[in-house]
């Protein structure tokens, strides 16, 4: 995995979603990423994808992965109570 110093420099949290979500792709795609011995492999491969089938297989799960592994637990837990408290206030008074 290769990010740029900069990122890490000038916007650190940034720099660890890009981090965590490369290692998504490792962990998620390894059967994918285990298949391509040389660049032009990788580039036909990411050329076989249309826009949004490349943007929901690969890059969404990679994406959920990093924010599943970064997220405070307690803060995620508290908001999501308070949200089904809400959402349970509103279903009581109808």
């Amino acid at each position: 995995i290769v990010v740029s110093e900069k990122l890490a420099n000038s916007k650190p949290n940034r720099y660890r979603f890009t981090l965590a979500q490369e290692v998504g792709h490792l962990v998620l795609h390894e059967d994918i990423l285990d298949s391509i011995r040389t660049s032009e492999e990788a580039l036909d491969l990411f050329e076989s994808f249309d826009e949004n089938e490349y943007k929901y297989k690969i890059e969404g799960p990679a994406n959920r992965f990093a924010g599943s592994i970064l997220m405070p637990a307690r803060e995620f837990e508290d908001a999501t109570y308070a949200i089904y408290e809400e959402w349970f206030a509103k279903i009581a008074a109808t």
